[in-house]
């Protein structure tokens, strides 16, 4: 679907004048953050856990330009070790973290379209092609997961297939549902298969950018043996798709912060908070121009991505970008660039 705006657009780094042009929205939110620094991330989580609809568009192919794509990764006097994302990043744990191996069973039979007859889809660690690589159900189902032994958990990661269409119906003119969605995940938890313990649920699946899978998250810790994994199917869709399930691992053996830190960690640290709050984003997404209403007023943003160029429209846009880019296409004053030698060193 497109929409008309008044839009600000640039070309090689100039300003162009405002002129009418049709690009499709991709996002209608309350609130878009641009750029994907840790600041941005942090931003993005605070205004979701406010209660906004948010979206993130990063300008790399990758979360923590500000750490990782600086390498700047090391703790320096004065950081805030207060804030959970910074916590996060510099967390001992994470360094060892990955997932338990473990066995499962269903309480239903999955379809026979996407079967799994010897019990490994889930955690054979494919996913990515729904065709092959997941189980479908036409109803909720739980998942009951042996790990073997008692294992340190730092939580359970479900990722599914998306695929948000649907039908006109000719003889009642209605619109019908005919793809797949999982709604929600629910978390129980027994240390020897009897007594269960309830531990958490969640009904936002996060979608990264705009590709056809969702992530269901619930973090938690302790020491477990069996999990139930109770699945929720969209009640307007006639099936879900399951790909892949993780036991995360709390490996507790490096406690404390780290002094340094590694890329790696701070990008999937930046993805799992977004994934987590349930915001959904998109990389390699450049800001390229903002949206103005009739009045004048910045209503939203543009991006170039291997898409093309599309719209994003907001009520409020939060400017995250490593030069305020787009506070300058919005018209913003700055000072100008002071010219002549610059003394640097390295380390």
């Amino acid at each position: 679907m497109k929409k008309r705006f008044m839009e600000v657009l640039a070309g090689a780094g100039v300003v162009l004048n405002a002129l009418s042009g049709e690009l499709p929205v991709v996002q209608d939110v309350d609130v878009v953050v641009a750029g994907g620094s840790s600041a941005a991330v942090a931003a993005a989580v605070a205004a979701k856990e406010a209660g906004a609809t948010v979206f993130l568009a990063a300008p790399r192919p990758y979360l923590g330009e500000d750490l990782a794509g600086t390498l700047r990764l090391a703790r320096e006097p004065g950081d805030d070790e207060s804030h959970p994302l910074y916590r996060a990043i510099f967390d001992g744990r994470r360094a060892v973290r990955g997932s338990w191996p473990f066995t499962y069973t269903y309480d239903a039979a999955p379809d026979k379209t996407h079967p799994d007859e010897k019990h490994t889809v889930l955690s054979d660690g494919a996913f990515g092609d729904s065709a092959r690589q997941s189980v479908q159900f036409p109803s909720n189902v739980t998942v009951s997961v042996d790990l073997g032994i008692e294992c340190d958990i730092a939580g359970v990661v479900l990722s599914t297939y998306l695929r948000e269409r649907k039908n006109s119906s000719l003889s009642t003119g209605t619109l019908k549902s005919i793809g797949f969605r999982t709604a929600a995940m629910e978390v129980s938890a027994s240390r020897d298969g009897k007594t269960w313990t309830s531990i958490g649920f969640t009904d936002k699946p996060a979608v990264r950018g705009t590709t056809n899978n969702g992530i269901l998250s619930v973090p938690f810790s302790g020491k477990w043996r069996h999990l139930r994994v109770r699945v929720l199917k969209d009640a307007a869709y006639p099936r879900q798709l399951l790909g892949e399930l993780r036991v995360l691992k709390g490996d507790s053996a490096v406690a404390g912060l780290i002094d340094r830190t590694t890329p790696f960690i701070v990008k999937r640290t930046l993805d799992e908070a977004l994934l987590s709050a349930g915001v959904p984003y998109l990389t390699g997404a450049v800001p390229c121009g903002v949206l103005k209403d009739a009045d004048g007023r910045v209503c939203g943003i543009v991006i170039a991505d291997r898409s093309g160029r599309q719209a994003i429209r907001a009520k409020t846009v939060i400017d995250a970008t490593s030069r305020g880019r787009i506070a300058r296409l919005a018209g913003v004053e700055s000072s100008a660039f002071k010219t002549g030698p610059r003394t640097f060193s390295r380390v």
